[in-house]
């Protein structure tokens, strides 16, 4: 369910701004195996998982993932996870601490991190390695070796978060950003290209050890995964408010863009001083047609208080 809602200050000229209403989610949240909490494993031994108890060696509430080479062995471990989401236009973050990565080969990574429109597993396709960024020990680049590459200090012992926002054809690396920065453009990548994915109606969010080549393991620490939804309505439109004695009357028309998916509801809220919810009320009609107006009255207002309306917009996302 997404939100985008345009707040309306009652004062003086008609002033309006947008902002987004879907905050950021947790897909794992690092107390537990990732599988237990919906995400899909390949893994292939030697390979461990380790959850941590403050006890063993790893912080609560976050989990060890560790792959390595099997002693004379012509292959290693393996152990990645993917999760798929209803929406094609998002940003997704990973937090998580390098202990040791062994670098990138020109088809696999010991330590990756994707949003797709699709990756098959065990190892991924060609087109999959288009959209995964590896995390050597001082760099993070595109599997597939064209794209260029960013200098990062990986394995520096500290927790990083690694973001990718996929928005309209385009898919940006960012490090330790905000994720109101990167929504916004405020945020600089440090690696950006162009993807069209064939499917453009979901997306799917892969991290771990893609490899069981030899030599290519890694052992690192998550703390988290979080993912927002881009796919949001516009702000209704045409807007208009009328005070009156204790009320206000409020005006609109639907968004010229639903989002991913149709409006299913429309709140309308008063807010005063302190931003204490002072009313709300239903428009009628409740979903109206494009270009039809809706309206709807909030009673119960103190006269000469200066209130800030909001008009919300949810779709079915």
């Amino acid at each position: 369910m997404l939100k985008r809602h345009l707040p309306v200050l009652l004062i003086g000229p008609f002033l309006a701004s947008c902002v987004w209403a879907s905050p950021p989610i947790l897909l794992y949240d690092g107390n537990a195996e990732p599988v237990s909490q919906g995400w899909q494993r390949a893994q292939q031994s030697p390979s461990t998982v380790t959850v941590g108890d403050g006890a063993n060696g790893v912080d609560t509430g976050t989990t060890r993932f560790t792959t390595t080479t099997a002693p004379a062995g012509s292959a290693g471990g393996q152990n990645l996870y993917r999760y798929s989401v209803g929406t094609a236009n998002f940003i997704t973050s990973i937090r998580l601490k390098a202990l040791s990565v062994d670098p990138h080969n020109p088809l696999d990574a010991a330590l990756m991190f994707s949003a797709t429109d699709a990756f098959a597993f065990p190892f991924g396709t060609g087109t999959n390695r288009n959209t995964m960024l590896y995390l050597d020990p001082a760099a993070v680049g595109w599997g597939d070796n064209t794209g260029g590459t960013a200098p990062f200090n990986n394995i520096d012992g500290a927790f990083h978060e690694y973001a990718l926002r996929y928005h309209d054809g385009q898919l940006s690396v960012y490090i330790d950003a905000d994720y109101a920065d990167i929504a916004s453009g405020a945020a600089t990548p440090l690696l950006s290209r162009s993807f069209v994915p064939a499917n453009t109606t979901s997306a799917m969010i892969v991290f771990g050890d893609q490899s069981n080549d030899a030599n290519m393991d890694s052992d690192f620490v998550v703390d988290y995964v979080k993912f927002q939804n881009l796919d949001l309505p516009d702000p209704p439109a045409s807007i208009t408010a009328t005070g009156g004695d204790g009320s206000v009357s409020v005006g609109f028309t639907p968004p010229a863009s639903t989002g991913s998916g149709p409006i299913t509801s429309y709140s309308v809220t008063a807010t005063g001083p302190g931003n204490v919810l002072a009313g709300s009320c239903t428009p009628t009609p409740a979903l109206p047609a494009s270009g039809q107006t809706a309206t709807c009255v909030i009673t119960g207002l103190t006269n000469g208080v200066t209130y800030t309306l909001s008009v919300s917009a949810t779709n079915a996302s």
